[in-house]
């Protein structure tokens, strides 16, 4: 019965280790697409292809933000959490102007 009981939890502990590392796999993509839109915009941008007054502009940088936080939440770093939450609020930002420039 104690053989059984140790192979269980060793077992059981290893089916966690292949979830954690899972999660951490597609914290990692979330994370990447996000910060592949935010570059995206900005490379745009640059290449004038994308008006940095443009709804879709901070609408993109703003979806790229919360995707590189939700990464953050499982590959914690203060200084990244900080800056993508004032780079969500100056995407709200810029969202709001370009929809009163619409109207």
């Amino acid at each position: 019965m104690f053989k059984l009981t140790v192979f269980l939890l060793v077992h059981w502990f290893k089916f966690f280790e292949v979830i954690y590392k899972m999660i951490g796999l597609v914290a990692d993509i979330v994370g990447l697409f996000g910060v592949s839109l935010v570059l995206g915009c900005y490379f745009l941008l640059q290449t004038g292809r994308m008006s940095q007054s443009s709804f879709q502009f901070s609408l993109f940088n703003l979806i790229g933000a919360i995707l590189v936080l939700m990464s953050l939440w499982v590959h914690w770093n203060l200084a990244s959490v900080v800056i993508e939450v004032f780079w969500m609020f100056i995407s709200v930002y810029g969202l709001i102007n370009a929809h009163e420039q619409k109207a």
